[in-house]
């Protein structure tokens, strides 16, 4: 596991969360020094490498310091503590380390590092949670007990490598598990078919609520309390809302993310959730699908690279609105598709009978 340390009260907040993480661990806390915003144009050519050299050394030191302070907080049943100390950028470092390292989990706070003041978009924390290919821990205020966890999923592989997550019992305690899907909604049907509109309602509905009820019967019965919501609107906004009623401590979701340079953002829910959820965030990615799939029929397993194993005549996504389908269109599209093609061929045939 990497916990990515500075100097700000968010720091130690984050270091604070690992009490609530089931050992054995093995940790790397690693603090970032960062020069950068100490440069100043007015200091002469000649000066600058002495002047920046003694302000390096002073930050290393107050970094010894604070990981020693660190080091002292931490659960005395941690399986290793190794602490690091690098000078840097610190979304360039702690990225490279988290590839070097390749830990489990990475763990920040939710103010970023370096001196980055609030959360912002494209602030230190962001753009980890962004790039990196782990799953990523963002800790927004004190967790003393990780009690209520709202698990976000779309059938989305990286909603199943969340689920996986948390099907692993990476927390020490058991604690109370809603399993929530969004389902967007429906776009205005014709009029000429509106009385379908019900059974669109309730196809949707019904899909929805098997897929959540899948990932409850895959959790641990004896170590978490599961429940399941379904519910329309918008997705990262209907989490947020649901993780405020329910006073979670945790939002896992996936990322959604792309690879390549649109791998720099992350999907729009994330994103939402990591800005304005009230509590510690946990964004899941990576190319690793484990557990899950052990007793899943070889046609439905992941390949090596991430994706699923299908025949040839199986789809991975819908043509239409891209998720997750067994066909090559989804239920959802298909109803829309016909309900739009029935209400063409009545305008056609009332046009003719004029």
């Amino acid at each position: 596991m990497l916990l990515a340390v500075d100097d700000s009260k968010s720091a130690r907040v984050a270091a604070s969360a690992m009490k609530v993480m089931q050992p054995p661990v093995d940790l790397l806390v690693l603090h970032v020094v960062d020069v950068a915003p100490y440069q100043h144009p007015s200091v002469p050519p000649k000066l600058s490498r002495d002047y920046y050299g003694r302000v390096r050394d002073c930050l290393v030191d107050l970094a010894r310091h604070l990981l020693e302070e660190i080091k002292a907080s931490l659960p005395q049943d941690l399986r290793s503590i190794e602490t690091s100390i690098v000078v840097g950028d610190p979304v360039k470092t702690i990225l490279e380390t988290a590839k070097r390292y390749n830990p489990d989990l990475l763990v920040l706070g939710s103010r970023g590092l370096g001196y980055v003041q609030q959360w912002l978009v494209g602030g230190v924390s962001y753009q980890v949670a962004s790039q990196a290919s782990c799953p990523v821990l963002v800790i927004k205020r004190p967790i003393k007990k990780l009690r209520k966890v709202l698990l976000g999923y779309d059938g989305s592989d990286d909603a199943d490598r969340a689920a996986n997550f948390l099907a692993r019992e990476p927390f020490r305690e058991p604690g109370e598990v809603t399993i929530a899907t969004v389902w967007p909604k429906p776009p205005a049907l014709p009029s000429a078919v509106k009385a379908d509109a019900k059974f669109f309602v309730e196809k949707v509905k019904a899909a929805a609520a098997e897929l959540v009820e899948k990932v409850r019967q895959h959790l641990p019965v004896a170590r978490y309390k599961t429940s399941t919501e379904v519910v329309e609107g918008e997705s990262g906004k209907v989490l947020v809302r649901l993780a405020k009623e329910r006073e979670s401590d945790l939002v896992i979701v996936g990322s959604r993310g792309l690879s390549g340079v649109k791998r720099v953002f992350l999907g729009s829910v994330s994103h939402t959730i990591l800005h304005k959820a009230p509590c510690a965030v946990l964004v899941v990615k990576g190319q690793d699908v484990p557990h899950q799939e052990e007793n899943m029929p070889a046609s439905e397993k992941k390949a090596g690279d991430g994706h699923k194993e299908r025949s040839p005549d199986e789809w991975r996504e819908c043509l239409i609105c891209g998720k997750p389908a067994g066909e090559s269109i989804c239920e959802h599209c298909k109803i829309i598709v016909q309900a739009e093609a029935l209400a063409q061929k009545r305008k056609i045939e009332k046009g003719g009978g004029g």
